[in-house]
């Protein structure tokens, strides 16, 4: 990288290699990162914030990212906010943890809860949920398809049914914060 380009990623961008959207995808090792297309965009392209901290790329195609000011979509042309003014279901434009299970559901972790985009529809889950805590820190799923969700004050794990059941230290967790 020259000088100009180090400045510019500097000053807060994100930087897509172009694959095809396709799962089994990946970046041939034989080739340099120069040998790829690279493209950097930042808020003059549209990107609503330049802290992106989260990304994930779905099956359907979209890469999303999680930034201080809302969800990302980007479709390979544009990107698309989903902020709370948009989507209530979001309760916090702070995106903690992004995370896509095995049934194609979208996980959105925030300070103020956890929400699941499956099919076009936002559903918003909170400690009335029965989360063990609002501020979500990790989202993940182990073997058996149950998605785990670390918070400030636990972990709950979401089932088949639909409930989630929590623990917390007083369940044995050394630590609430996970």
């Amino acid at each position: 990288q020259d000088t100009g380009d180090r400045r510019k990623l500097s000053r807060g961008a994100i930087v897509l290699l172009r694959l095809t959207f396709m799962p089994e995808s990946a970046l041939d090792p034989s080739k340099k990162l120069d040998q790829h297309a690279l493209n950097m965009f930042t808020t003059e392209d549209d990107l609503a914030q330049r802290s992106v901290m989260n990304l994930v790329q779905t099956l359907d195609g979209y890469i999303w990212m999680g930034t201080f000011e809302g969800l990302v979509r980007y479709d390979g042309r544009q990107f698309t906010l989903f902020d709370k003014s948009v989507v209530p279901e979001l309760a916090n434009n702070t995106i903690k943890a992004l995370f896509e299970d095995s049934h194609g559901n979208l996980w959105v972790g925030t300070p103020s809860g956890l929400t699941r985009y499956r099919q076009g529809v936002f559903r918003h889950f909170t400690t009335e949920s029965g989360l063990a805590g609002d501020f979500i820190t990790a989202i993940s799923e182990d073997r058996g398809h149950h998605l785990w969700v670390g918070t400030n004050r636990g972990i709950s794990v979401y089932d088949d049914m639909g409930h989630f059941t929590s623990f917390s230290v007083s369940d044995g967790l050394s630590y609430g914060f996970i």
